[in-house]
């Protein structure tokens, strides 16, 4: 459900996926499904965790996966465990964004390493222990080496052609400071070749989408001397150089150019008619080879299927054919099914399927199953960071209201029925109170009662009557009294 966004510094949207895709070691992996094994999970033990009256307070990171698409996991409490399926780049949600590189079934402790970062470190292992504290080191040096929120000095407009000029020169030796710095700081503390390769390709990565980011700043001026699409057109080569890794800052750089190529702006999505995707997408095919196209055509049509924009037949069959990675391919063909079963209900309806994937029924006729009995609402996405580290809470309410004549009930406005299921899983909802609002976008609830962002709460009388449309969130302690009146 896309027009509802958490009021965050980014909107977070992501997917995990479990099928190989062996054209490369680093790339993720592609099913969406859960795994139980530690060789599919990385566990995390937060030491000495802060906490705020008297409750755990969470750390905050995000992730993006093979479709470039991102998440905040819910990292509240001391002992966290997250499923992963590929070598994955975390970052932290704060200002410096301190990437790091965490492999699956790794056991990594964090520990608050000051107000300006966390530090992940594995006790005996000296070597991922230098890999932990290589891209904080190097933030600190050389300044954000990601950028979620953050513009850096060399993105600034300015008046003339030789300002870009001296600050492309600028971006050029920020690259090369860095890979000095990769250079030197691994032979004083060993890394392994891997986590190299990763670093370097991250490090000339976003050194393309600095240029990028300076072009778009500066595209009026550029524009005036009709250099702006060359010299992004210019940036195909340099991804090229860099070559197909799927991690962050080579995603993000892919994407900026594609979308500033095509006239938008960096992070510019597809809009609500075909024509938009269509022109993406033939772009894309023209100007990418390999792995690159492969992603990029994957994310054009997942970005459409997640805007409801009509996906022409024919452009599914055309990436079928020119799509060389299966797992691309699975992948899609999953999410424009989970997508074809929401949308078959009509506009209007507020059809909530249950977690076996196949029931049915409707909100109202949810609401009277509990009649005599207060109901809270929880409207959340698996993609909602803010939704996700509210569920911990959850938790404490359900526990001291166990008996009680209240039923809590998370409703979820994924567009992806796998994307629900696997959260829903990770966060233990029960399977009785966990359910996904088909074709959310349209539902008359959702219209009615202007849920146009979450995590949002309502609460429901004995009676089936609306007593809070927006209630306090579980954290806050107010919520607990309003429930204690009505009770």
């Amino acid at each position: 459900m896309r027009s509802i966004m958490p009021i965050t510094a980014g909107s977070l949207t992501i997917l995990m996926f479990v099928f190989s895709l062996n054209h490369h070691p680093y790339n993720k992996l592609v099913e969406n499904t859960m795994s139980d094994s530690l060789k599919d999970t990385v566990l995390f033990t937060i030491d000495n965790p802060k906490s705020e009256s008297g409750r755990m307070t969470g750390l905050h990171f995000y992730y993006l996966d093979s479709l470039a698409h991102s998440q905040m996991p819910n990292m509240s409490g001391k002992n966290i465990k997250l499923p992963l399926y590929a070598p994955t780049i975390l970052i932290e949600a704060n200002a410096q964004q301190i990437p790091f590189l965490v492999y699956p079934g790794e056991r990594i402790n964090i520990r608050y390493a000051g107000s300006d970062s966390t530090q992940m470190y594995i006790q005996g292992n000296t070597q991922r222990n230098n890999e932990f504290i290589f891209f904080r080191k190097l933030v600190k040096k050389t300044g954000n080496i990601y950028y979620g929120f953050t513009l850096m000095p060399y993105h600034k407009k300015v008046n003339t052609l030789t300002n870009i000029h001296d600050l492309e020169k600028t971006i050029d030796n920020v690259k090369n400071n860095r890979l000095q710095f990769l250079d030197g700081y691994s032979r004083q503390f060993p890394v392994s070749n891997d986590f190299k390769k990763i670093a370097v390709n991250c490090i000339k990565s976003t050194a393309i989408n600095d240029s990028l980011l300076l072009y778009y700043n500066n595209h009026v001026l550029l524009d005036k001397q009709n250099l702006y699409k060359t010299l992004v057109i210019s940036k195909i080569a340099g991804i090229r150089n860099v070559g197909f890794m799927s991690f962050p800052m080579y995603d993000v750089a892919c994407m900026n150019l594609v979308a500033m190529a095509l006239g938008g702006p960096p992070h510019d999505a597809i809009s609500n008619n075909s024509g938009s995707l269509i022109k993406r997408f033939d772009f894309v095919e023209k100007e990418f080879t390999g792995v690159t196209k492969d992603f990029l055509m994957a994310n054009a049509l997942y970005a459409a299927n997640l805007n409801r924009v009509p996906i022409p037949k024919a452009y599914i069959d055309k990436f079928n054919k020119q799509c060389a990675d299966k797992g691309y391919r699975v992948l899609i063909e999953r999410k424009l099914n989970d997508h074809s079963k929401s949308m078959t209900y009509a506009r209007g309806s507020n059809k909530l399927l249950a977690t076996d994937g196949k029931t049915v029924q409707d909100l109202s006729m949810l609401i009277k199953q509990y009649k005599n009995k207060l109901i809270l609402f929880d409207f959340w996405a698996s993609w909602c960071g803010p939704c996700r580290a509210e569920m911990p809470y959850s938790v404490l309410l359900k526990k001291k209201y166990a008996g009680k004549k209240i039923a809590f009930i998370a409703i979820s406005t994924d567009a992806n029925i796998n994307d629900w299921q696997k959260a829903a899983k990770e966060e233990a909802i029960g399977n009785g109170d966990s359910f996904l609002l088909l074709n959310a976008d349209q539902a008359s609830f959702v219209k009615h009662y202007k849920i146009n962002a979450i995590p949002r709460y309502i609460l429901v009388g004995k009676d089936g009557n609306i007593l809070n449309e927006d209630t306090p969130r579980p954290s806050d302690p107010k919520l607990k009294v309003l429930i204690d009146e009505y009770l």
